[in-house]
């Protein structure tokens, strides 16, 4: 197995040159020139937020950048003097409750509300004088800080509609568990909007459809702006490899770019971890460019430093110490240029790519386990005979896997 960590003695040069900035497959960009193809759907952000009422919905599959697209927003809207740009993500404890107390406290006024009542009190005191003693009464105002305990919808909107102008962006709502607390956030939109709020609110989330993230709210949709963030073009990957490239001062043959971006599939994060392992191993190696003959290399690291939840769920689905059948039908199923697939067509692709046919016998057998019903499947049925990717971007992943594991097989021992 090739050690991913074979770069440790180069790091210093590789960081010097910029690699890890420029290509950022662990975290979002947050420089608007990296964000290729985006225009259409930053217009329509940036018109919202112009907008009295309304609010943005920005969903769509994982890894098509929803979270970059929204960390470049407030940047360009310094110029409209914001009060705050606030940034919040969710996970599975997310309750509304949770995210009040974190929006009310990142605008600087969680935890208190302000009680305020006059009691009188009686102050003593000697008055000396050569001929008599006197007593002084006067009231005294005390201002008592209780709690805030009510964190209805209703109350932190109350709270909410008199702030100054800010931009309040909560990511990753798909985590929030409970239809409730996605209903009472669509409430709190609804309630801004209705009291036209300073406040601007985007809510980003991983979701098919934007009635997904609001708990099926009846009437929220009309303060809201759904925008459907779906995959980037290859054109855009490609100009995305070759930017990166030129920033980095490599001389990269343009059919590098073409084949990243047809792996890719239209998510940016695969664009960018294997931009990342191309740069970088071109630092090890002392090149200035960057030839098709790398990639596969390249491949090999990327596959090894991909997000962990992928690497596990391909594991699990392909592990046989007797077959590759599993292997070889879930890189035939990533070859299929479909979201939703058959039987049929995995074995016409199955049979292009390896010049044999695939048995119904095992065809049947194998897709038992890549779409059971237990969890941790990489294949979803959706439909009598037809299934899709769990994932969408276990074909990506899937097809580099099966790239790397092929060139491995191809070089000599200790020599990877």
């Amino acid at each position: 197995m090739t050690k991913i960590f074979s770069w440790q003695d180069h790091l210093e040069d590789i960081d010097k040159r910029g690699v890890r900035k420029t290509f950022t497959p662990h975290k979002p960009v947050s420089e608007v020139q990296s964000l290729l193809g985006r225009q259409p759907e930053l217009m329509r952000i940036l018109g919202c937020l112009d907008t009295p009422g309304r609010h943005v919905l920005l969903y769509g599959d994982r890894g098509v950048g929803k979270s970059s697209l929204v960390k470049v927003v407030p940047h360009l809207i310094a110029s409209k003097k914001m009060h705050k740009c606030i940034y919040i993500t969710c996970d599975s404890r997310t309750t509304f409750k949770s995210l009040a107390r974190a929006i009310l406290s990142k605008l600087d006024i969680s935890g208190i509300e302000e009680s305020t009542f006059a009691r009188e009190e009686t102050m003593k005191a000697n008055v000396s004088a050569v001929v008599a003693t006197g007593e002084l009464n006067s009231k005294k105002t005390t201002t008592i800080k209780k709690p805030i305990t009510d964190l209805s919808p209703s109350a932190v909107a109350s709270l909410l509609e008199t702030q100054k102008p800010s931009l309040i962006a909560i990511d990753e709502a798909d985590t929030i568990s409970d239809p409730t607390d996605k209903g009472q956030l669509a409430e709190l939109l609804k309630l801004l909007s209705d009291a036209d709020s300073n406040l601007k609110l985007i809510v980003v989330g991983i979701a098919d459809t934007a009635r997904e993230l609001t708990g099926g709210h009846p009437s929220v949709q009309r303060c809201l702006d759904e925008v459907k963030l779906g995959r980037m073009k290859n054109e855009d990957i490609r100009q995305l490899v070759l930017q990166g490239m030129h920033r980095l001062k490599f001389d990269c043959e343009p059919q590098v770019a073409t084949e990243v971006a047809k792996l890719a599939n239209g998510f940016p994060y695969f664009a960018h971890i294997v931009g990342l392992n191309l740069a970088a191993l071109a630092v090890v190696e002392g090149r200035k460019h960057i030839r098709q003959s790398h990639v596969a290399k390249a491949l090999l690291h990327s596959a090894e430093s991909a997000e962990q939840s992928l690497k596990d769920a391909y594991e699990d689905a392909t592990r046989s110490s007797t077959t590759l059948a599993y292997k070889q039908v879930v890189n035939a199923a990533a070859h299929i240029e479909l979201p939703e697939f058959s039987l049929k067509d995995v074995k016409t692709r199955f049979s292009e790519l390896y010049k044999r046919t695939l048995s119904d016998s095992t065809c049947s057998n194998v897709f038992r386990r890549l779409a059971g019903e237990n969890g941790g499947h990489v294949l979803r049925r959706s439909g009598r005979g037809v299934y899709r990717f769990a994932d969408p971007r276990m074909p990506s992943f899937a097809r580099m896997t099966y790239s790397a594991e092929a060139f491995q097989a191809t070089q000599p021992a200790g020599n990877q």
